[in-house]
């Protein structure tokens, strides 16, 4: 158990609730104490009226566990400041039900050890089911909601094994309490109250502790968790994004691409590339062509390093639609694009490699292109006139490609079938 669950009642707010409980319930212990010796009527007439005086000191501390209870469910490390009204015992009948059940839990109890076999099944009962009420309650800012026998069943069922804990737990924070109250000598009634009270304010953050290890099946709303964190840390990415782009914007409206770009690559290069995706995608709703298809050209670059064509190939297609003239950055990563190209995608690959001359004038892969075009021609668009003539011009022009194994059974299979 964290040593800090031990001390998250350890708050002016938790001091002075526990100090509340402690001398208001010892003045109410001892009152009652003292009635008892009178008549019977005289008895119950004193109960009935420190009725509301219990609610108000029980209430008072059983609100702030609920509290205590709820931070540490949406992970908070030290519990935050009450909102007005929160520890308002009046504030909502469920307050009242749920000290009332764990009043007849008490007096159950009592009568178990006294040997009641009913009131034993009663204990059980509640032991139970009452933690999951106390907790949904606590959990929901809805009473209604919180006193939902299904609500209850859920947390319960998706608590799992660990619910088991949950409930010792919570049984095990109220049970002090009403044991000082009946049982504590007449001097250590403050002290016993007091302890008493720390430890239900202790019991309900070692609840709240259980159900944020379950939060996740338990789909709590969280304040802290490191599911939080990473949703913190895209919204953060997110904003920063929007603000970039906004810049970007008003960059590209006066013709300053080039700085655009720069910003936009300082950007991606703080965190390696790993926004790359993102970006590319926020950027095909940018209203700027140029500064669209310079991130798409290096973009592709980066993703044929990466050894992901496929998405490059896509990255592209898309850039060909929208400029015909679009070329990536190097020869090979032509070579490795229209590796990928699908006979759909023959317009596409033939679009890179009819010029790859012109756009890669000093590459050693021409030959290859000429080759792959030819196979494009031969193949997949049914224009074994033109795609001959590149076998033709290969071995005119590239005789040491020509020479190749791969070349020479290819050139020779396509020949002797065009003949047949």
């Amino acid at each position: 158990m964290s040593r800090a669950l031990l001390t998250y009642p350890a708050t002016a707010t938790g001091g002075v609730t526990i100090a509340i409980f402690a001398v208001g319930g010892s003045l109410l212990t001892w009152g009652e104490r003292f009635a008892a010796h009178g008549p019977d009527q005289y008895v119950f007439a004193v109960h009935a009226l420190m009725l509301p005086a219990w609610l108000a000191i029980l209430g008072q501390l059983h609100c702030y566990g609920a509290f205590l209870l709820r931070a540490a469910a949406r992970g908070h490390e030290t519990p935050p400041a009450p909102v007005i009204g929160a520890l308002n015992p009046f504030g909502s009948i469920a307050i009242a039900l749920v000290l009332a059940v764990v009043a007849i839990a008490a007096v159950w109890v009592d009568s178990a050890l006294a040997g009641d076999a009913a009131a034993a099944a009663g204990v059980v009962a509640l032991a139970v089911t009452m933690p999951a009420f106390i907790a949904s309650l606590a959990l929901n800012d809805n009473a209604v909601a919180g006193l939902n026998p299904g609500r209850a069943v859920e947390l319960m069922l998706r608590c799992g094994a660990s619910y088991a804990l949950l409930a010792s737990v919570v049984c095990a924070g109220y049970a002090p309490i009403f044991a000082s109250i009946w049982y504590a000598d007449r001097f250590t009634v403050p002290f016993a109250l007091a302890a008493s009270g720390y430890a239900l304010l202790a019991a309900q953050a070692v609840a709240g502790a259980i159900l944020h290890a379950r939060r996740n099946r338990l789909r709590l709303d969280t304040d802290f968790s490191p599911e939080q964190d990473v949703a913190n840390a895209i919204a953060e990415t997110e904003r920063e994004l929007d603000a970039l782009l906004t810049d970007l914007h008003r960059l590209a409206a006066v013709d300053r691409n080039r700085q655009a770009y720069a910003r936009l690559d300082e950007y991606l290069a703080r965190d390696r590339y790993r926004n790359d995706a993102r970006v590319y995608e926020a950027l095909r709703q940018f209203q700027g062509r140029e500064l669209r298809l310079e991130h798409a050209v290096h973009y592709i670059e980066r993703l044929v390093a990466a050894r992901d064509a496929t998405t490059a190939w896509v990255v592209c297609k898309r850039c060909l639609d929208e400029d015909h003239q679009f070329r990536p950055l190097s020869d090979s990563s032509v070579v490795a694009l229209v590796a990928q190209a699908s006979v759909r995608d023959a317009p596409y690959a033939a679009t890179l490699l009819e010029d790859f001359g012109r756009a890669y004038p000093d590459s050693p892969l021409h030959a290859n292109a000429l080759f792959r075009l030819a196979q494009l021609r031969i193949d997949r668009m049914a224009e074994p006139v033109v795609g001959f003539e590149l076998l033709d011009r290969i071995e005119r022009e590239f005789p040491r490609f020509a020479g190749l194994a791969a070349f020479r059974e290819y050139a020779a299979r396509a020949r002797a079938a065009r003949t047949d």
